[in-house]
């Protein structure tokens, strides 16, 4: 692994890689997002008290409840970042870095509470400055508060790989948020029929088949494509029909989740088939075939689920395949505390094998060199280098490796040989725009 340098540095309002770099910017710029988030929030609603005073001026004060709070929220949070602005700069950064995380998770928290109570109701139920700035505030602040505590970051890891890569763990919570949003609808009108009542239904199912779904894989496939055919006459309901209540005058939460969850439900059905897997391993295991496995993509090793799938199938496999992230995935998800792939492509090596023969691993990483693990000991083969300005899409660049390997393979070739057949697949595919050859390979074994 490799150590960070000695002028790496933390400040309180976000991580630096050099002594001299202004702690305003980091990798994510969540401390500045965050900030600008705060100040539009704060105007937004303080402009919006604003408007409703002069318009009612022989009225009683009509920035109370949620306006107020929108001022409040908006005006403590970019307070509360100003200060530590001042202390950082002004030679107290000791008691800067004390103060940081305590007020990171407490503006965690109050973003939470914000955009919950501003956002699902009056006074920024549809988009515009106001609903912006709460969800880019909330995003910042799980950010930042994830970079400054240690135990956060682990968990905001780990629900973040899960939020971006399961299609499952998205539509439940796109699912969750729709249901919010029909509820306070319902409210609104002081009515929960017909399509009002449909739409607190549609989030309700939705959220209990995809729970149902990622605890029990065995029913995988008729679940998501329910779930699937559930969200068609949802998203046409919810967003084009134009009923009281309905999100299809105005965009706000409740359009976005809707049409979230129509979008990755149609992934989740096109995910992984474990029935399919155990089907082929079994029988290689009784015709004395080769099993070759892809690990295929991060979210199916995060997921409790789909990864109990490959822990069954690797010791069949006699060819694991995949890439560096696949990689130093599988090692988080294992808790092995590394990020060297040939180190992870070595312990996967050695898992021990149900047929009894020894196992490849074979890890593609992008532009450099790729690494091939056998009963313990490492390779490291070459690829073909390219000039950038050759590359067009890189889509299907590690499918089309795997095809060349595996071609050479078939034709009795040497791991080496191999090797060198799947960097020529994959070079040529990277130069095609989609997953599709021109003409015929030059290719000569």
């Amino acid at each position: 692994m490799t150590k960070a340098s000695n002028n790496q540095k933390n400040g309180a309002l976000g991580s630096s890689t050099q002594a001299d770099t202004s702690i305003y910017y980091n990798a994510t710029m969540a401390f500045p997002f965050l900030f600008v988030a705060s100040v539009t929030l704060m105007v937004q609603a303080s402009q919006h008290c604003i408007d409703l005073n002069k318009n009612r001026w022989y009225d009683e004060e009509q920035c109370v409840k949620q306006w107020a709070f929108g001022v409040a929220a908006g005006a403590v949070s970019t307070g509360l970042l100003l200060i530590l602005i001042v202390l950082q700069k002004f030679g107290c950064s000791e008691a800067a870095m004390t103060a940081k995380p305590f007020l990171a998770v407490f503006l965690l928290l109050w973003w939470l509470i914000a955009t919950a109570v501003l956002t699902f109701d009056r006074p920024y139920l549809y988009t515009g400055n106001g609903y912006f700035a709460c969800w880019l505030g909330t995003i910042a602040a799980f950010i930042w508060a994830s970079d400054c505590c240690a135990s956060l970051k682990q968990h905001a890891s780990k629900a973040k790989m899960a939020m971006t890569s399961s299609a499952a763990a998205i539509v439940l919570v796109a699912s969750i948020v729709e249901l919010v949003a029909a509820v306070v609808a319902c409210d609104n009108s002081n009515s929960c029929k017909d399509e009002r009542g449909y739409a607190v239904a549609v989030g309700a199912v939705s959220a209990f088949i995809c729970l149902v779904a990622m605890f029990a894989p065995q029913l995988h496939k008729p679940l998501s494509l329910l779930l699937f055919v559930w969200w068609i006459p949802g998203v046409y309901v919810l967003t084009f029909s134009n009923y009281a209540g309905s999100f299809a005058s105005q965009t706000g939460n409740g359009y976005f989740a809707s049409w979230a969850a129509m979008i990755y439900s149609a992934g989740f059905f096109a995910t992984v088939s474990p029935p399919s897997m155990k089907i082929a391993y079994e029988t290689a295991v009784k015709t004395g075939a080769t099993y070759c496995l892809n690990l295929s993509a991060p979210f199916l090793m995060q997921v409790p689920p789909f990864k109990a799938v490959f822990v069954e199938a690797i010791p069949y496999a006699d060819f694991l395949f995949g890439n560096e992230t696949e990689a130093r995935t599988w090692a988080e998800t294992e808790g092995w505390e590394t990020d060297d792939v040939a180190f992870i492509a070595t312990r996967l090596s050695l898992i021990p094998s149900a047929k009894g023969k020894p196992r490849h691993v074979v890890f593609t990483q992008g532009a450099d060199a790729t690494i091939v693990a056998y009963k313990g000991q490492v390779t490291v083969y070459p690829i073909v280098k390219l000039d950038k300005s050759k590359i067009i899409d890189t889509n299907g660049a590690g499918d089309a490796y795997v095809g060349g390997f595996l071609a050479g393979l078939a034709k009795g070739k040497d791991i080496e040989g191999c090797h060198k057949a799947g960097a020529y697949a994959a070079c040529e595919i990277i130069q095609q725009s989609g997953c599709s050859f021109a003409g015929k390979p030059n290719y000569t074994w």
